[in-house]
């Protein structure tokens, strides 16, 4: 009986996580996850979001493209040299590097 108990209390601890942005948006194949720049942030009530960060070789445009083609119908707007997706399921804002593009995937209120 108490190993029941044990497994319910485990299965509700679950189930009030938080949805992970990959879950929700697309990520690029061969894109790598950069868990220092990512993570759960509390604010003030109901402002809890989800951040994850991963990067890729691919260039800015190729990103684009890809969200493009699989956020059908949201149009990205760039600002400098950022482009960012605004979706029902969250953000993607993309910032080129020397050598690829940083994905930004947020997930919650903003």
């Amino acid at each position: 009986m108490r190993t029941c108990s044990r497994l319910l209390m485990v299965l509700l601890m679950l189930a009030a996580l938080p949805v992970m942005p990959a879950e929700e948006l697309p990520i690029p194949p061969g894109s790598r996850r950069n868990e220092a720049l990512g993570g759960a942030t509390t604010l003030a009530p109901g402002k809890n979001y989800v951040r994850s960060v991963y990067e890729t070789p691919e260039s800015i445009d190729a990103v684009t493209d890809f969200y493009q083609r699989r956020l059908s119908g949201v149009a990205p707007v760039r600002e400098g040299r950022t482009v960012t997706f605004s979706t029902a399921q969250g953000v993607v804002k993309l910032v080129p590097l020397e050598n690829g593009t940083r994905i930004t995937l947020i997930v919650g209120p903003r």
